[in-house]
């Protein structure tokens, strides 16, 4: 069995608002940590744990009402605080971000404070509700709280009051105070709020006033004394049930005091006892004393965790926590082991825990493990595989070995007191498969170690509930393999709230401030994120700064090329070269952009036609004449021409583009014509 492992952390001013306290006095008050004006630390949640109350003062130096109150906080914090009672503790939390903790100082010299003050405190950043200062929070060990005043708290009212009524709640949330509350016992106890029986009277007395006993019925305890002092003409005889319902006086032999006589008697059983006055008895002159056992004070509901089946009175001690799977791994090879953790404030016979097991699917309980020990508290007891093949880390620290603890993902295993399961991995019924899920991780009881939150105060037999569905809703950290840097102990309560979020930080969503990674880590998506942009990314998380608000062409090769946009809005015109001039000779419609090729009718050379030949058959021809002094480039000619009438007027039906490179240089050139 090893100890609690204790961390510790820097300690920081931290809030988990998982509720909101409300100055109706509904729900559940939320946990805060702050530090007060001395540099000490106060977490709400580890006073409760503890058992104490807390008072949470929401106020201001400026405050006249705050100022007017003080004293009766500071009598109730005298009472009941550390130095008092020690059942509460005190904090004041100053709301107003303007005041100075030297401002603090003097008004607690002025004031005669000695509860902590904490400065800089937002009620909305601790989830606390406040209308007007000052407001009271009375916080109980289970969360649960009330509030003083919420109706006048800022009206003329006195510090007096404000002590009774703190006074008033902080009882209220204190267990009974049980005791003898009888003022006439030998024991009795002025500071007992409720009887436990106890009561002891010690020595009874018995006279004679005239013809009867005085007084005439006694409850008293065993071993208690009796003492009878008697008038001259009385005795007194014990007799049995039967004679003195009968009003007679046979002696049954036990105690008997003569005429006038004193003495006393001492019960040793718990019985009633009879006794007459002989010559009497038939005018009733009788007595019964009625002796019980002798109290013994201890938790009589056999439900709770410390019932004594002893215990005669119930003092009010019963606990109803109990232990609680703490850490589960499935490793490789034969390295499993279950780790169970007391948390409940006292030791425990492990005599009427057992742990379950069920494989492959199947009812509770296919294996049983009963264990043994006392398991102190605040310490881990470890069940193992028996293999010799096991991790020695887990040998090393395991407290009793199990042939059964084998389990593979999908064999539930549970602890059970009494016979009932109180906590679980896994469940019975059908085989899941390769194992449940966990913290919204797939097959997590398999091939990983889990480890309890140390929120977590007790077990759970509702796995689902157990499992949760993602990581804030689980009970269960889940680590990967062979992870055993944890087994032989147990974090508990929080040495600081949990603060679940996303810790990587490199994700848009890092939080500096969480301690456990909650999956919810967002990755960096570069973009434009203004969606009034033409180029709006609907998929992007981070302006790049690339957002862009002027569209157009933005091809540099295309006819119409913005410089200005830059966002292509498709319009780009390709460049189509050619001689663009409708006026030139050889004028082309499809171009848009000239490639200097425009030929016009001044452009041309004195070439004619020299000759033409129209003989039989193929025998035609063209002839054309170079009558200039320069070689001509006949590329920029072609020959045109028209079959019997034309279709259209002005239009040519045939068209010979000249290609070839020749040059004509005072000569003729002869074309066959068809």
């Amino acid at each position: 069995m090893k100890k609690i492992l204790t961390l510790l952390f820097a300690c920081i001013t931290l809030f988990v608002n998982a509720q909101s306290g409300l100055l109706n006095g509904t729900g559940y008050a939320p946990d805060i940590t702050v530090n007060d004006i001395n540099g000490n630390t106060h977490n709400l949640y580890s006073y409760l744990g503890n058992g104490k109350i807390v008072v949470l003062e929401l106020m201001s130096t400026t405050c006249g009402f705050c100022q007017q109150y003080t004293a009766g906080n500071e009598n109730a914090y005298q009472t009941y605080g550390p130095s008092g009672a020690d059942v509460a503790e005190f904090l004041a939390l100053e709301v107003n971000a303007s005041t100075t903790d030297s401002d603090l100082t003097i008004f607690a010299n002025t004031y005669g404070v000695n509860f902590p003050i904490c400065n800089d405190i937002s009620p909305t950043g601790i989830d606390y509700q406040m209308y007007y200062q000052p407001s009271f929070y009375v916080i109980y060990p289970d969360s649960s709280y009330t509030t003083i005043c919420p109706s006048f708290c800022n009206e003329n009212s006195s510090s007096t009051t404000i002590e009774i009524l703190l006074n008033s709640a902080i009882q209220s949330g204190l267990p009974p105070a049980y005791g003898c509350t009888d003022p006439l016992a030998s024991n009795f106890d002025s500071t007992a709020t409720a009887e436990d029986g106890s009561c002891d009277y010690t020595s009874y007395f018995v006279t004679t006033v005239g013809m009867a006993f005085s007084p005439d019925t006694i409850f008293c305890d065993v071993g208690d004394t009796i003492n009878f002092s008697l008038g001259g003409y009385h005795n007194a005889v014990e007799v049995d049930q039967a004679t003195f319902l009968a009003s007679g006086n046979v002696s049954n032999g036990g105690f008997n005091f003569g005429y006038g006589a004193t003495g006393m008697f001492i019960p040793i059983n718990p019985q009633t006892y009879y006794y007459v006055c002989q010559p009497h008895a038939s005018g009733g002159m009788v007595g019964v004393i009625i002796a019980s056992s002798v109290p013994i004070a201890g938790c009589t509901d056999s439900t709770a965790t410390n019932y004594d089946s002893n215990a005669t009175v119930d003092d009010g001690s019963c606990f109803y926590g109990n232990l609680f799977i703490s850490e589960y791994a499935e490793g490789s090879g034969y390295n499993k082991y279950i780790e169970i953790y007391n948390g409940t404030g006292v030791a425990i016979d492990l005599a009427n825990y057992e742990l379950w097991k069920i494989t492959n699917g199947g009812n509770w309980p296919e294996y049983t493990l009963s264990l043994s020990d006392t398991l102190l508290d605040g310490e881990v007891y470890i069940v193992y595989n028996s293999s010799s093949n096991i991790d020695p880390i887990i040998s090393a620290v395991g407290d009793i070995a199990w042939s059964n603890a084998s389990w593979s993902g999908d064999d539930a295993v549970g602890l059970a007191y009494n016979g009932n399961l109180i906590d679980v991995i896994g469940e019975d019924g059908t085989d899941p498969g390769n194992g449940w899920d966990v913290a919204g991780i797939t097959d997590a009881t398999k091939d990983h170690t889990l480890v309890r939150k140390c929120s977590v105060t007790q077990g759970n037999p509702a796995w689902s509930l157990s499992a949760g569905t993602d990581v804030m809703s689980s009970e269960w950290l889940v680590l990967s393999q062979n992870d055993w840097t944890d087994i032989g102990q147990h974090t508990a309560p929080c040495l600081l709230a949990a603060v679940y979020g996303c810790m990587d930080s490199l994700s848009i969503n890092f939080d500096s401030l969480a301690t456990i990674d909650d999956g919810s880590c967002i990755a960096v998506m570069l973009g434009c994120i203004d969606s009034t942009a033409f180029n709006f990314d609907s998929t992007a998380n981070t302006d790049d700064g690339t957002c862009c608000y002027i569209s157009g062409c933005t091809d540099i090769l295309a006819t119409n090329y913005d410089v200005t946009a830059c966002y292509d809005d498709g319009t780009c015109i390709a460049v189509i070269l050619g001689c663009s001039d409708n006026t030139a000779m050889n004028y082309d419609s499809i171009a848009n952009t000239s490639d200097g090729s425009c030929i016009y009718l001044n452009d041309k050379v004195a070439l004619f036609f020299s000759e033409y030949g129209e003989g039989n058959s193929n025998n035609k021809y063209l002839e054309i004449y170079n009558a200039t002094a320069n070689a001509v480039d006949l590329s920029a000619y072609a020959l045109a021409r028209v079959s019997n009438a034309p279709t259209t007027l002005g239009v040519y039906e045939y068209w010979l583009a000249i290609m070839m490179l020749l040059l004509v240089l005072m000569m003729e050139l002869v074309f066959p014509y068809y």
